[in-house]
């Protein structure tokens, strides 16, 4: 401080004046490194929320496709099944799904929907099973239950009681309500997580059955 003191005057105005132009610039750089920060904040939260909409744009873009699919199986069912006498009972031919004969009439409607269901499953990574399940003596009037599925490991299941599956969730809401359900998430054929998407198959505005497909939660963690 004597140093200072003791300094002329005009060796004092020059250190007073850096001292201010250096205070000067240190405040305008900080004025600019704020703005910046919020710039580039806005910039982040914009690039956040543009993500968030992304994403669930591809998340509803998958639940479109696979409803989709099984509507227009579940559609197909409906129109062609209606054309089938199933009271003709003359004819009977093995069923490609079940060890026994069924209406002769009904194997081409019963290829279609097993090799739909099974391309769909074998060549779709989003969907970890597929079904077609019907109600009593609907699909083959001498069966009580007609329901299969096909799994990605290319095994298929059927049933043989229709109380098997007459009571879940995927089966039991789209009959009560004639609208597609998606169920909670549960462990699939593979023991992985994922979710059924079940629509109704309706014919003359009466529920006779649904097509059900497994998604794989996993395969909407990349969007």
């Amino acid at each position: 401080m004597e140093k200072f003191n003791s300094m002329k005057v005009q060796k004092k105005l020059i250190i007073i004046m850096l001292t201010l132009s250096i205070t000067s610039i240190m405040l305008v750089v900080s004025g600019l490194l704020i703005n910046n920060t919020i710039v580039t904040s806005k910039l982040l939260s914009g690039q956040l929320d543009a993500y968030a909409r992304l994403n669930a744009a591809l998340v509803q873009n998958k639940f479109d496709t696979a409803n989709a699919t099984v509507t227009n199986l579940a559609t197909y069912l409906s129109d062609n099944l209606n054309t089938v006498n199933l009271f003709n009972e003359e004819e009977k031919t093995r069923s490609i799904v079940y060890n026994q004969n069924i209406n002769s009439q009904l194997i081409p409607l019963e290829e279609y929907a097993y090799n739909t269901v099974l391309s769909y499953v074998l060549n779709t990574p989003l969907y970890d099973a597929m079904g077609i399940y019907f109600e009593p003596n609907v699909f083959d009037s001498s069966m009580g239950a007609y329901a299969f599925y096909v799994d990605a490991n290319n095994t298929v299941g059927s049933y043989t009681s229709y109380n098997d599956y007459a009571n879940d969730d995927y089966y039991a809401i789209p009959k009560a309500t004639g609208k597609p359900y998606i169920t909670d998430a549960w462990l699939g054929e593979q023991d992985l997580p994922v979710v059924t998407l079940s629509v109704p198959i309706m014919q003359n505005n009466n529920f006779i059955g649904i097509v059900g497909v497994d998604l794989l939660l996993s395969e909407f963690e990349d969007t």
